[in-house]
């Protein structure tokens, strides 16, 4: 009689932790781009709910990090899921800052990773645009590069190496303003 053997589980690939950001009280322009379809293709992200947003490598590996999340915390809603070759970019928010924390330690712990162990930001080009032509202006304002540029303005251009991790930089001065 023959016996069966039970076939191995495969071994984990291992994912590199690029960014972890977590995100508290979005502000309406930043809850708006992310909600835009630019943004996002999920779940709309409303003012004031709480965001995480995570990048690893390999693209592919993104989707087991999804799961692993919606499982941990089904209240969550995923709003942005970006799966490309060499990264996979995933953003979750919820009004429950609690339940976004343990997916998000669901998704540290799976990878074996501390959110102090993604890499760092550094900035590759800034540069500042004075008075925008109205040709310019027109030409952003179709690609929803930019938030409305009008004829006149200035216009602040940065290029970073870690780009997900920029979103926390305008985020946290607009807590200030009165909008």
């Amino acid at each position: 009689m023959a016996t069966s053997k039970k076939a191995a589980a495969p071994a984990k690939p291992a994912a590199e932790l690029r960014v972890y950001l977590t995100l508290t009280d979005l502000q309406p322009q930043f809850s708006s781009w992310m909600s835009s379809p630019l943004g996002a293709r999920g779940y709309v992200a409303m003012q004031g709910t709480h965001a995480l947003l995570v990048e690893i490598a390999p693209g592919l590996s993104i989707q087991r990090v999804i799961d692993l999340a919606l499982k941990a915390e089904p209240t969550l809603e995923p709003g942005i899921l970006a799966v490309e070759r060499q990264f996979g970019v995933l953003e979750l928010h919820s009004n429950d800052g609690a339940a976004l924390k343990g997916a998000g330690q669901v998704i540290l712990n799976w990878m074996g990773a501390k959110a102090e162990d993604q890499l760092r930001p550094h900035l590759l080009y800034s540069d500042i645009l004075e008075n925008v032509t109205d040709q310019h202006a027109v030409l952003m304002n179709r690609t929803r590069q930019a938030s409305m540029v009008l004829p006149g303005d200035n216009m602040l251009l940065w290029k970073w190496h870690r780009h997900c991790l920029v979103p926390i930089w305008p985020t946290k001065p607009k807590k200030s303003l009165p909008i």
